[in-house]
């Protein structure tokens, strides 16, 4: 038979048409052009002509029904009697044997179809129905009220019941309509039965045989050239199906489509592959047959034979170029891709191996093993960020271009040019978020086994009723050696300028990573969708699936090494799409490595099942930043342009705020390594030759970028369910612990806090005087108890001179809250090389530069301590600068501009000098030893004396502070109570003493700040002076008139609320939550709706629709100004609620009879030991007047 032709024909299993085709031809040749040319192209064929076997179909369509067990019937039945066949039928091999004919195979459709099920099919249509009837309804109802509503101005008044009387007809020919449409819908709607389809078009394939891969010994001299890292045994391999082609293949189309999804799940767009392929399947063992009865009818009876359980395992080297890839996932798709993998057992079936079923990357591991190379033109990479697989207009896209991918054994390069863009409905749709050119990505696996990863060929299954007498104790996994116990990953990802062309280089050039403040409250979105877990789909007992959920990739992690270099960074960050105000990163390298490690945590303190919870923990983190700046940016307009419909392009203006030479960071493991004795810090950053500059434009910017941080935390956090649950006070008036503890030895455990809410009963029975009548029955006798209490607790402010240095040091509560020996570990550790900091104000000309050689600030955290019955964490900070100085301009100069013309110093003026080891040799020449002296006064200029005043006149530093120097202490307790079932050890609460006055040692604690300068050498002028202040003025004491104002509104606030009772304040809060929830919601409405139409293309009617953009434009920037001082209100209404719930929980010590505390709860401390200030001429070099402060100590306490 060399030619067979039909035009269509179907193939029937159990009276279901499973397979159908159109247009089949099949001819055998001996010559074909397309042959001909692929062996003429392709290195190592040694065959010149063969058989050729063309076979063409036009339409190959292969569908499943749902629920029917395909492979039970095709490999149980079909494939058994055929094997049958060929035992009784087989002829003897011939030898040698003929090479097999080459196969040319066409295909100009194909199409592979999985049904759904029929109850899920009419859900979805169901409910596609019930969600446009709703939309109908609404308006009816709509246009029932415009008619109403112009009858009552007719009539003026209807009678009584007519409106309900017609609502009702109303929702009853809802009903009628919504059955009706139900039933046209499924006389007429074709109904949907796909659950996934896999389609291909233009399909052409080439199978080439060769003498040069025929015999088995020159087949098995293939598989370990193309699997080299898997050791070939020593006593050899015997195998029952074994082969080697060669093959070409293209495609012009590769889909998969879930149900009527409108996104497909995987789109390859002009396929070529080609390359050599091979498959191999091992002799199977005696224990890997499964005994198969054939019920055969007389004379035959019943037949038994034996089947193998080992696989068909493919070696290959591929080269593959595809056009267009594009694969779409995300956690909306997962429940219909498990259902997927349900449908698809019944057709590919499972292992009858009674072990555990291997996951999916054991089972590459196993089956395929080779090299595969990629040229992708266009790779995208679709992250769905909505939890609709209907909506396309959320979703994070990473497009790869001119992509070149290199998979082989537990080793995947990637190489090209990756753009990361976010898809929204809004503005901000189509930005570009990061751009990585000439990119180079690295994944290496490394799996952790018991045996060896790649000693594939000792796998062998076992049959059920074979199963080794060892396996009666213990679980049987026949794949033990093989299965993977965890994957260590290392991730190196890597960046190259061009190295090319003579032409000029652009920002696409470099790595640029440009972001809003409205993409990372996405990115929050989108790690809150990617972090959620899946519900089971179809397991359990009513299903007859009991079956444990698959373990999943991401907790089968252990050790993650991240590598990071980028060479020429940029990062561009704006508040909003309208640029007004911002900040960007210039970085000549980054580069950091990591290593995470993951630990899955089952120890639950409760009697319930939970599910292990996922721990990273960092094993080390080590990062170098190399010449990096930073600058504001902020646009040229007014206040009241700000907010404007049409957005433009305006001048941005851009101020100088940071550079460094070099930054280091380092993090270890807590409690690794001592040195001298004394544990090292966790964080170690190290930053070089830093330069800052602090100016009110600096200021402006950078509060605006802060207060738009904060605020939109806030928004968030006062939205939140747990606004208001931490603050609920149990029927004894004080907060509850949470305690998950079960053990009887746990209620015999009172905290102080809970000692108190048991006597505050009692003792409101025991004394009911009248103050206590008003105290209990409502909060306006409160405010007054409150202001009398807080007589005596008023801000302190003083001055004293202190003789003696024990009691002054004995009085600084930040520096003895700092000494305290209760260090559990150090944190941070920050030290600053070389550093200085640019200050200049907004009323003088002129600028301070603070210099420092060397400045360390350390973090520690401390034991937990009781402090207002609670417990609570402490953390301090210590601070240290070395050889620090003060430098500031001797004349004002004519511009404001600083920016470009900043006079920074030298390191050699900010370096600390060593005096012994000075020698006259040498020194420099006398100009400049006269005018750069490093004493007070001294100025950093080749010039001496007084400089030519005009416009080109060079600016001159004169040193107003010679070094010194500066320590800093401040410790802190956190505001939240700690719960003392999670601590490992909890200090005893303080024992009741009477107050010693004067004894501030025996206070609870409170947060200190102190300052302390050393030997402090000051020399200005009086313009100086002026500049000095302006900075103290506008810059550190600067407080914005913004915030003075919500303070206002937070103290009347208080005050109303003070007037009313406790439970009347939550209702208010929750109501307006609501309403904020809702002008959100609106406002993410109108940015869709502005997405919508500017999406629309309608030449004729282009003026309207500009005209409606505008109208909904100006809508949603009132809208966001309705939001703003509603969320400020809402945030001013939780603090006052929170700060009464607190109040409440201190009333009970006062009703147990407890003085009232008057320890202030912060303490502010400046120290000088010895200050020397003189005021000299506008020169710097004559003196006026002198000031010495000895032992000067400034306390404010509130």
């Amino acid at each position: 038979m060399r030619h067979l032709e039909s035009k269509s024909f179907k193939v029937a299993v159990d009276q279901f048409n499973i397979f159908t085709v159109k247009g089949f031809k099949m001819l055998k040749t001996n010559f074909n052009k397309d042959v001909q040319a692929e062996r003429q192209n392709s290195e190592g064929l040694i065959t010149e002509t063969n058989n050729i076997w063309d076979v063409s179909i036009e339409n190959l369509k292969m569908v499943f029904p749902y629920g029917f067990e395909f492979y039970s019937i095709f490999q149980g039945e079909f494939i058994s009697i055929f094997k049958w066949l060929k035992l009784i039928h087989k002829k003897p091999k011939l030898q040698p044997e003929p090479l097999p004919s080459d196969i040319v195979l066409k295909i100009q459709e194909f199409t592979f179809e999985l049904s759904d099920d029929d109850f899920e099919v009419k859900l979805r249509d169901n409910y596609e129905l019930l969600e446009d009837e709703y939309k109908e309804s609404l308006k009816r109802q709509k246009m029932l009220e415009t008619k109403v509503s112009e009858v009552v101005k007719d009539r003026l008044l209807l009678p009584a019941g007519k409106v309900e009387e017609l609502l009702t007809s109303l929702q009853k020919m809802n009903a009628q309509i919504y059955i009706q449409r139900s039933k046209q819908m499924k006389q007429q709607a074709p109904v949907r039965t796909r659950l996934f389809s896999w389609t291909m078009c233009d399909l052409c394939i080439v199978i080439l045989a060769d003498e040069s891969m025929h015999t088995p010994q020159k087949v098995v001299n293939h598989i370990c050239e193309m699997d080299a890292d898997s050791l070939w045994p020593e006593e050899g391999l015997e195998f029952c199906i074994l082969w080697c082609r060669m093959i070409f293949a293209s495609c012009a189309e590769w889909k998969f489509q879930l149900r009527d999804f409108p996104q497909t799940w995987l789109d390859i767009r002009k396929l070529q592959l080609w390359g050599k392929l091979a498959g191999a399947e091992q002799e199977p063992t005696a224990r890997a047959k499964r005994s198969v009865t054939i019920e055969l009818s007389d004379p035959f009876g019943d037949v038994t034979i034996e089947r193998g359980m080992t696989s068909l395992k493919y070696y290959y080297d591929l080269n593959c170029e595809v056009d267009k890839y594009t694969y779409s996932f995300g956690p909306c798709w997962e429940p219909v891709i498990a259902q997927c993998k349900l449908c698809l057992e019944k057709v590919l079936g499972s292992s009858r191996d009674p072990s555990p079923p291997l996951p999916f990357w054991d089972k590459i591991r196993l089956i395929y093993h080779g090299r595969l190379t990629m040229i992708v033109n266009e790779l995208k990479v679709k992250l769905h960020a909505s939890l609709d697989p209907y909506n396309t207009t959320e979703e994070m896209e990473l497009n790869w271009y001119n992509t070149a991918m290199d998979w082989t054994n537990a080793k995947f390069i990637f190489k090209g040019h990756l753009k990361v863009l976010v898809r929204t409905a809004s503005k901000y749709d189509d930005v570009c978020l990061l751009n990585l050119p000439n990119l180079k990505l690295s994944i290496k696996l490394k799996w952790s086994c018991l045996g060896d990863p790649n000693d594939h060929y000792s796998v062998m299954p076992c049959a059920p009723d074979k199963l080794p007498e060892y396996s009666s104790n213990q679980e049987h996994d026949s794949f033990r050696a093989f299965r993977s116990q965890n994957l260590n990953v290392s991730l190196s990802i890597e960046t190259k300028p061009e190295s090319n062309t003579g032409s000029p280089h652009t920002d696409t050039d470099y790595p640029v990573a440009l972001l809003y403040g409205s993409t990372l409250k996405w990115f929050e979105n989108l790690k809150l969708i990617l972090s959620g877990v899946t519900r089971p789909t179809r397991r359990g007992p009513l299903f007859n699936n009991n079956r444990h959920r698959k373990l999943t990739l991401s907790r089968h992690y252990r050790k993650v090494h991240l590598c990071v270099s980028l060479q020429h960074f940029q990062v561009h960050y704006w508040m909003s799409f309208a640029l007004q105000r911002g900040f960007e990163l210039f970085g000549q390298r980054i580069s950091t490595s990591s290593e995470h490690t993951l630990n899955l945590a089952s120890n639950f303190e409760d009697d319930l099942k939970h599910r292990s919870r996922p721990v990273w923990s960092v094993g080390y983190m080590n990062c170098e930043l190399m010449d990096t700046e930073i600058w504001l940016k902020s646009a040229l307009q007014s206040e009241q342009e700000e907010e404007e419909v049409e957005i433009k392009e305006k001048p941005v203006e851009k101020c100088y705020l940071l550079s460094v030479s070099k930054v280091s960071y380092g993090r270890e493991t807590t409690g690794t390594c001592e040195v001298d004795g004394s544990p090292t810090p966790i964080h170690r950053l190290v930053v070089y030759h830093l330069k800052g500059a602090w100016t009110t434009r600096n200021r402006d910017v950078a509060f605006a970028l802060f207060n738009s941080l904060v605020k939109n935390q806030k928004l968030k956090k006062n939205l939140s369910t747990e606004a208001l649950k931490g603050f609920c006070l149990n029927d004894n008036g004080c907060t509850p612990m949470k305690n998950r503890t079960r053990n009887a030895d746990s209620t015999e455990q009172t905290t102080p806090l809970s000692s108190v809410a048991s006597v505050a009963p009692s003792t409101c029975q025991a004394s009911p005087s009248p103050m206590s009548k008003l105290q209990c029955g409502g909060q306006a006798a409160t405010m007054l108890q409150q202001l009398i209490s807080e007589v005596d607790n008023k801000p302190v402010v003083f001055s004293d001179d202190l003789s003696m240095q024990v009691t002054r040091e004995r009085r600084l509560q930040g520096l003895s809250g700092c000494q305290q020996d209760d260090v559990l570990y150090k944190n941070w550790l920050i030290a600053l090389i070389n550093s200085q900091v640019l200050l200049k104000g907004c009323e003088t000309k002129g600028y301070v530069i603070v210099s420092a050689a060397k400045a360390e600030i350390l973090q520690r955290i401390h034991c937990p301590v009781w402090k207002d019955h609670s417990l609570v964490s402490k953390t301090t900070w210590v601070g240290t600068l070395d050889s620090m100085q003060y430098y500031a301009t001797v004349s004002a100069g004519k511009t404001d501009f600083i920016d470009e013309n900043i006079m920074w110093l030298n390191v050699e003026n900010i370096q600390e000098k060593d005096i012994d080891s000075t020698v006259i040799s040498d020194l420099p020449d006398l100009p400049h030893l006269v005018g750069s002296g490093h004493s007070v006064g001294g100025v950093v200029s080749e010039t001496v004396g007084a400089s030519n005043v005009g416009e080109n006149s060079p600016l001159q530093l004169q040193r107003i502070v010679s070094r010194c120097k500066c320590e800093f202490f401040y410790a802190g307790h956190g505001e939240s109570s700690l719960n003392p079932t999670h601590l490992t050890e909890v200090p005893p609460p303080p024992i009741a003493t009477p107050d010693v006055v004067g004894d501030p040692d025996l206070h609870e604690p409170v947060d200190a700040f102190t300052l302390m300068h050393h030997d402090l050498d000051v020399c200005t002028n009086s313009l100086q002076y002026a500049m000095i202040l302006d900075i103290v003025n506008n810059l550190l004491l600067y407080v914005e008139p913004r915030r003075k104002e919500a303070y206002e509104r937070l103290q009347r606030m208080r005050f109303q609320l003070q007037l009313q009772s406790s439970q009347d304040h939550r209702q208010p809060i929750q109501q307006l939550q609501n309403h904020v929830r809702c002008l959100v919601a609106k406002l993410r409405r109108l940015e869709k709706e502005i997405f919508l139409l500017k999406k629309e293309e309608d030449w004729q009617n282009e003026e309207l629709l500009s005209l409606e953009i505008r109208s909904l434009e100006k809508q949603m920037n009132e809208l966001k100004d309705q939001l703003n001082s509603e969320s400020e209100e809402l945030d001013m209404m939780v603090s006052c609620y929170k700060e009464t719930q607190l109040r409440a929980t201190q009333k009970l010590a006062t009703l147990r009879g407890d003085k009232p505390s008057v320890v202030p709860s912060r303490a502010n401390e400046i120290c000088f030991k010895h200050a020397q200030w003189r005021l000299t001429e506008n020169d710097g070099q004559l003196g006026i007047a002198d000031l010495v402060l000895s032992n000067f100590l400034y306390t404010k306490k509130f």
